[in-house]
């Protein structure tokens, strides 16, 4: 009678080598979670993130340990692992050549990297072990038979169970989507559509954390992925600006909040944090196309070549007075589309090689009837405040706040000064070294100025400076009703009241975005009392396309259903006006997940903020 084979784990098992290469590869897993901890925790990360990070490790030390001792539990649960990363990657694959409709966190993205750790671990091990080989009897020195049913059995088995733990994974962890739209540009690309201007791009792939949303929620400014509430077969994909309970308001670009409960009753900034806001910035200049002449033409006072070796300005080894002001306002406007609103929320990022007793500044000259705000930086890493009106203003400028010393600027040192969101911050290499947060409350009157000739400029006193690889990006510039300025959910209220249990979605392409602000619910009713209600600005329900072959009308509801019938038995014959709502909410059962990373392409690799 032949006896069982001792299979590949048993073979595993007998080689030395094994362990301690597996071993090695499996315990490098401990680098992901590591690395996750110390760049996101002092971000204000979670306990939950924290401790995720540890067990992740724990599990790699732990498998390592068992290989090393040749536990058979150690081989399974990677082997397990090992097909799951198999499986989950021809489900992706699967799911990338689908189109989703519009879908759309880091927290898991370092559990994937595990999971590729553990599968490499299995296909090298094997390398060399053949099915074939069967080995010796220890008692006979004959070759042991091998049962064909239960090798079969064996791996149907494996098959079967890493197939239900890819589905788990999928169904709670991660899942695989498709930017198809650009309502999310320039954070996410979607494809390309015909007629649309330059450049040409296709959408984004991404991974979206679905732990995420168990652990600690949703978050204000997260992207995240949702079922679309007036058509939930689709997914969207937007950023949470409004959070449940509390009142919305958006003004000047920025968004304002108030508690339902509690507070005094006044407005507050809901500002970005800044892991968030560094992702966000959207750039405006240097261009694709930009020349040494277009450089002296965009900049008042840029010196000749001053683009030739990348964007350099050089205040030269006199004094160094020199002032660079950009020379365009900068509008809300991309693709084509855009309010062309000015932006005032701007940040500036170069490299600065700063002369012994020189002083750089850089000011932003606001159109929203702040003034101008400006930041002096010495070579000692000294930095002070300075807040003037603008030049045809008369309000009383606001108290400074004191010079702040920090670590000394060495040359080519990296330097952001961002204005943005009622604060003026300073980074140096990276680390925030000032902060002026200088409105909290929103003002009951804005004044209106005159917007000054030049939003923003740079430059020198006392002495030379060098500022080499000049970048100037602007914040996102939210308004309530979206490119067109037509009517919103917004449109003629003060603010936007968010219930219990809801949140409000907008597009980081706010003017080109079908977003909250915008989604408005229609209602069919026939004669015999049937009736449904589905998305008010969907092409499918468009009263003059709803047509099915000329007979037959279609009404597609809220569950993404078609309903079909004839437009005599249709009650409200006016249900393109007086039956519509709007329902600009999302809930929270409507969730899928945080968008995590872009994955593909390859050169558009990042973590989604």
């Amino acid at each position: 009678m032949a006896e069982p084979s001792e299979g590949l784990l048993g073979r595993l098992m007998r080689d030395p080598r094994i362990p301690w290469f597996a071993a090695a590869l499996i315990a490098v897993g401990w680098i992901p979670p590591v690395m996750y901890f110390g760049l996101k925790a002092p971000e204000g990360g979670s306990q939950a993130i924290a401790w995720g990070g540890i067990a992740l490790a724990v599990i790699n030390l732990g498998l390592a340990a068992g290989i090393v001792f040749k536990k058979s539990w150690a081989y399974v649960i990677s082997q397990w692992i090992a097909g799951l990363g198999i499986v989950g990657a021809a489900i992706a694959i699967f799911k990338i050549r689908e189109t989703p409709a519009v879908p759309g966190a880091m927290t898991p993205f370092f559990p994937v990297v595990f999971i590729l750790f553990n599968a490499l671990v299995l296909t090298l091990v094997s390398i060399g072990k053949p099915a074939a080989v069967v080995p010796f009897e220890a008692s006979t020195g004959r070759r042991k038979e091998t049962d064909p049913l239960e090798w079969t059995r064996d791996n149907i088995e494996a098959i079967v169970v890493a197939f239900l733990m890819a589905l788990i994974i999928r169904c709670f962890c991660i899942e695989v989507f498709k930017i198809p739209t650009g309502s999310m540009e320039p954070t996410l690309y979607g494809d390309t559509k015909p007629g649309e201007p330059p450049p040409a791009h296709q959408g984004d792939r991404i991974m979206v954390d679905k732990i995420g949303l168990m652990t600690h929620g949703v978050n204000r400014y997260d992207v995240c992925v949702f079922k679309y509430p007036l058509d939930r077969s689709r997914n969207f994909i937007k950023r949470i600006v409004g959070l449940p309970d509390e009142d919305l308001d958006i003004d000047h670009g920025d968004i304002w909040t108030r508690p339902h409960s509690g507070g005094d009753g006044k407005f507050r900034i809901a500002r970005k944090p800044a892991h968030e806001q560094v992702g966000i910035w959207l750039p405006v200049w240097p261009g694709d196309d930009v020349t040494a002449e277009a450089c002296k033409k965009m900049w008042d006072g840029a010196p000749a070549g001053c683009y030739e070796n990348g964007a350099v300005f050089d205040t030269g080894p006199a004094k160094g007075e020199a002032t660079f002001g950009y020379q365009r306002d900068i509008q809300d406007y991309y693709r084509g589309v855009g309010s062309r609103s000015r932006v005032n929320d701007l940040v500036v990022r170069f490299k600065a090689t700063i002369a012994s007793g020189a002083e750089l500044f850089v000011t932003d000259a606001r159109g929203d009837g702040y003034g101008r705000f400006s930041v002096f930086l010495k070579e000692d890493g000294t930095v002070r405040f300075s807040h003037t009106p603008d030049e045809r203003g008369n309000f009383t400028a606001l108290p400074m706040p004191a010079p702040v010393s920090t670590r000394a600027v060495i040359p080519g040192a990296d330097v952001e000064v961002a204005f943005c969101d009622g604060a003026v911050r300073v980074r140096i290499r990276g680390i925030e070294v000032a902060a002026w947060e200088y409105v909290d409350v929103l003002p009951d009157d804005l004044r209106q100025a005159d917007a000054p000739r030049f939003p923003i400029s740079f430059g020198s006193k006392g002495g030379a400076v060098r500022f080499e690889g000049v970048w100037l990006g602007r914040d996102i510039l939210y308004n309530r009703t979206g490119g067109s300025g037509r009517n919103s959910v917004m449109s003629g209220r003060e603010f936007l009241s968010i219930p219990k249990e809801r949140y409000l979605a907008i597009g980081d392409n706010v003017c080109n975005s079908k977003d909250g602000r915008l989604w408005k619910e229609r209602t069919v009713k026939l004669k015999n009392g049937a009736q449904w209600t589905g998305d008010g600005d969907s092409p499918e329900n468009y009263p003059q396309t709803r047509a099915v072959d000329g007979k037959l009308e279609r009404f597609r509801d809220t569950d993404g259903t078609d309903h079909f019938f004839a437009q005599e038995d249709v009650e409200n014959e006016d249900f393109g006006g007086a039956e519509e709502k709007w329902h600009p909410f999302v809930s929270r059962e409507e969730f899928v997940g945080k968008a995590l990373v872009v994955w593909y392409p390859l050169a558009r690799f990042k973590v989604i903020r």
